[in-house]
């Protein structure tokens, strides 16, 4: 029961999840990274404070605290925008979501929030605290380029965090893209009906009156003719089960086979579905051979009924199945002759392939005749502009029957996508925050790196390099930290495969040409990230750079 529930929510839950999680790791490498930048301006207080009798541990116990801080002051501020986010996520977040009316911030929330804070704190704030602790207390007081031995230990770890980001930020870059991919191959599949102004109203038939299938027949049957008549409406016809909202089925044998095996499962197992009226036309199924049913088909000695591409093929295949007879698992056998052929419904959801299916008239002999059926009309105005004239035509017939469920086939189809379209647009804006991020972290670096190299940067046009020398060599620094986190990152595309390979539909997990664009627009993200340090460092007059030196 718990894996009926939420298998498939449980697997997108955990997905989003990670993806928010990849960019929680971006924002810590991001600030870690500007924290180191920073440290190495705070050489000098950090050579004071040791001098005058600060141990390495009370250092580090002084920046992490600034650094949990800081976190906590996020924290509090994310908690505030989550409160504030919270009518638009449910507007979003689709209905099949177990438990989804208890969405909200509560105190596990509140605590889980406090504890992520006080963590990310540490994970940010550690690296840099142990970078600014290791100070040589000779140079650093006396201001020179010595006390900055450890420069290059810092500006490693920097690269390293850079490419890091560059890294979760290609997985969630990637995976953005196979969703949206996914998400427009769902949507843009056939679903074997044509969903545009059809309105779907649900009676169900209650009382001792409505125990005779006949009474049913005949209550429907004035139902469809009053709404039929209705100003706006074109068609309208019943069946038992909308389209995509699964079915009932029953195992099938055919006349020609000898065997009719009474227990245990025998033959096809079929959709089937009782109709009424002009379903067929309201609901745009196309007729692909014989002819649609009539009031005849379900008095004859024989049922008429229709039955679907799938069925035909799969009972009598290189045949026409116009003509040709089947039963139930009955004994003496309920035959029922085939008179039309007509296209694949997706019975069972959008994500699966349409089954075996066939259609009987409301009053065929047999079981599952129900008291419930959804009228579906077809109209040329806007659908739920008719809601009160097919109210009221319903009601004329039987006074104390209403209509309930009343919606769009259009709104059906969306609540089918809801799912897929969450997902989409999740995982797709925790991949725009990632390159945002990235994008300010490489620029971050970048600027850093330029503030830190003016002497050399000076030199070099002194001895000659004009500016576009300077502007290629300081975007390369940042390229290359882009290359070697997309070649990182591509490492966590493979890794990543077997997550979200269960939530795409018709699109690979390992799409050669998505991830080399995701890697492209990743490069271009860094490149553009540097461009502005860069032209800055291109523009330095050599003589001013080597006098502030």
């Amino acid at each position: 029961m718990h894996e009926r529930l939420v298998g498939r929510v449980g697997a997108q839950l955990m997905m989003l999840l990670s993806a928010a999680g990849f960019t929680l790791l971006i924002v810590c490498g991001n600030v870690a990274s500007l924290l180191l930048a920073r440290a190495t301006g705070r050489q000098a207080e950090m050579a004071i404070r040791a001098a005058v009798g600060a141990g390495r541990g009370r250092i580090v116990k002084q920046l992490l605290t600034e650094s949990i801080l800081l976190a906590l002051i996020g924290g509090a501020a994310g908690i505030a925008l989550a409160i504030w986010a919270m009518t638009f996520l449910r507007t979003v977040i689709p209905a099949d979501i177990p438990r989804i009316a208890n969405v909200g911030i509560d105190g596990t929330v509140l605590a889980y929030a406090l504890v992520v804070s006080i963590l990310t704190g540490i994970l940010f704030g550690l690296a840099p605290a142990l970078s600014a602790s290791r100070t040589d207390l000779t140079e650093s007081l006396k201001g020179g380029r010595g006390g900055q031995r450890g420069g290059s230990r810092r500006a490693l770890l920097r690269g390293a965090l850079i490419a890091g980001q560059f890294a979760l930020a290609l997985v969630l870059a990637n995976g953005a893209a196979l969703m949206v991919q996914s998400y427009l191959h769902f949507r843009g599949q056939q679903q074997g009906f044509d969903a545009r102004n059809v309105l779907t109203v649900q009676v169900s038939l209650g009382g001792e009156r409505y125990d005779d299938v006949w009474e049913r027949d005949s209550f429907l049957r004035a139902a469809i003719e009053r709404v039929a008549a209705i100003p706006g409406v074109l068609r309208v016809g019943a069946k038992n089960r909308l389209p995509l909202l699964g079915g009932t089925n029953s195992y099938v044998w055919t006349e020609d086979n000898p065997e009719r095996p009474l227990s245990g499962p025998f033959g096809p197992l079929v959709e089937f579905g009782r109709v009424s009226g002009d379903y067929f036309d309201a609901m745009g199924i196309r007729l692909l051979a014989g002819r649609f049913l009539t009031d005849d088909d379900s008095t004859a000695a024989s049922t008429g009924v229709i039955v679907n591409e799938t069925m035909a093929q799969r009972l009598w295949p290189e045949q026409s199945a116009v003509g040709k007879r089947y039963s139930f698992r009955t004994e003496p056998p309920n035959w029922m002759t085939v008179v039309g052929v007509v296209e694949d419904v997706r019975q069972s959801g959008p994500y699966r392939s349409a089954w075996a299916e066939h259609y009987l008239p409301y009053t065929a002999p047999g079981w599952a005749s129900g008291r419930r059926m959804f009228l579906m009309v077809k109209t040329e105005v806007d659908p739920l502009s008719v809601v009160g004239p097919v109210r009221q035509a319903v009601l004329a017939v039987d006074p104390d029957q209403p209509i309930s469920q009343i919606r769009t086939m259009d709104a059906v189809l969306s609540e089918q996508f809801a799912g897929q379209r969450f997902n989409t647009l999740l995982v797709g804006t925790f991949a725009a925050i990632a390159l945002l991020l990235v994008a300010a972290g490489i620029y971050g670096v970048v600027s850093f790196i330029v503030a830190q190299t003016g002497h050399e940067i000076g030199v070099r046009m002194a001895l000659g390099a004009g500016r576009g020398r300077v502007l290629g060599l300081t975007l390369l620094r940042g390229l290359r930290l882009a290359l070697i986190g997309a070649v990182i990152g591509t490492g966590g595309v493979f890794a990543t495969t077997q997550v979200i390979r269960s939530l795409l539909y018709g699109a690979s997990p390992l799409d050669v040409p998505t991830m080399m664009g995701s890697v492209a627009a990743l490069v271009a993200v860094g490149v553009l990230a540097s461009l502005v340090p860069a032209r800055r460092a291109a523009s330095v007059s050599p003589v001013t750079a080597l006098r502030s030196e």
